[in-house]
């Protein structure tokens, strides 16, 4: 019989996963000290209700995860102090910035250009403009990197809007529908998959508004004279599904206001 408790044993996982995703392969002056803290105390926590049950296993597994973290926590504070509050803002808005761009290649390489989510694009466009704005005063050659991606993203940009209007009207709508497509599928990974508790008003009004663009320029071409019957039959489901958008996002606000604070953390920690 294995000297475990399966409880005890879920929550050293969870504390190893958590540690995953917060600090393994992060740079230390990114990484955040307190919750380092709230990981050894909660794992100590395991380590003390596990020798009072009497499973030595877990004891032990609970006491080489604390010293790991504990020994962690100490590197991460020496680097923090070595660095100051100077150092420290560098590497947040480094990180930051990076983050935008392992966006960019998970959403946009490899993607057909006509169907890239303009919106998320304009988005990440602005917040690289604000990293450059805060590392500007620093004298930091990160500012100089970060304006260089938003001025190549806006080109991007550019280059997005010119595709959908190449060619005849009947590609012109095939772009307009990829474009529609993508915008379908971010809902359905981010907001139906999602209680309303933990979806982003944000995301939802800017799917909306981009949808709302995209169908405008479908019935443009329309009124154009394009009569293509599957292109009748994509407008009318959009315009009913750009409706239940908009029902959506004033539910989603409802819920979120009616709300308590720790339900609406459950939600999105779930």
């Amino acid at each position: 019989m294995v000297d475990i408790d399966a409880e005890l044993h879920e929550r050293l996982l969870a504390c190893e996963e958590q540690y995953t995703l917060h600090f393994a392969e992060q740079v230390r002056l990114t990484r955040d000290p307190q919750m380092l803290r709230s990981l050894i105390a909660e794992v100590q926590t395991v380590a003390q209700a596990a020798g009072q049950r009497g499973y030595a296993a877990v004891v032990q597994l609970a006491q080489r995860q604390a010293q790991h973290y504990e020994h962690e926590l100490q590197l991460v504070e020496a680097a923090l102090h070595e660095a100051g509050p100077k150092g420290q803002a560098i590497a947040r808005m480094t990180r930051r910035a990076s983050l935008l761009m392992h966006c960019y290649t998970r959403h946009f390489s490899g993607q057909p250009r006509p169907t890239r989510d303009v919106g998320l694009l304009s988005e990440m466009v602005q917040a690289l403009r604000g990293l450059h704005q805060q590392l500007a005063p620093l004298g930091q050659k990160q500012a100089d990197i970060a304006l260089s991606f938003a001025q190549r993203w806006e080109q991007e940009l550019q280059h997005i809007e010119q595709s959908r209007a190449q060619g005849e009207q009947r590609a012109q709508a095939a772009s307009l529908a990829g474009a529609a497509n993508t915008l379908l599928q971010t809902y359905s990974a981010c907001c139906l998959a999602r209680r309303r508790l933990a979806v982003r008003p944000a995301l939802l009004g800017r799917l909306a508004g981009e949808m709302q663009r995209l169908v405008g320029a479908m019935e443009a071409l329309r009124r154009d004279g394009l009569s293509l019957p599957h292109h009748a039959e994509s407008l009318s489901a959009l315009h009913k599904q750009l409706a239940d958008w908009h029902q959506e996002y004033g539910q989603v606000i409802q819920a979120q206001r009616s709300a308590s604070l720790a339900d609406r953390s459950a939600a999105l920690t779930a």
